[in-house]
């Protein structure tokens, strides 16, 4: 299962996406490709007390959602150097 750990060693947006997605899909979740890494974390904690049995699958992706946005900012920027 994708944790944090591999979010954080993501070495190109790429690869943090396919990272995120895979993550999402490990939790039976679904992305929106509309919304940022920072949106879907909001809107995931926001329906995480709603699921039931899935909302500690939730939790672990609100974080992974969450670490993925500050990670695509810092290879955002090493891209632009």
């Amino acid at each position: 299962m994708i944790t944090i750990y591999e979010i954080k060693n993501a070495t190109s947006a790429i690869e943090l996406a396919e990272l995120v997605e895979n993550a999402a899909a490990e939790r039976n979740c679904e992305l929106d490709s509309g919304m940022t890494y920072k949106e879907q974390a909001e809107f995931f904690a926001g329906e995480a007390p709603k699921s039931g049995n899935g909302q500690k699958y939730m939790e672990q992706l609100v974080e992974i959602l969450e670490c993925a946005c500050t990670k695509w900012w810092e290879l955002e920027t090493l891209s632009a150097q």
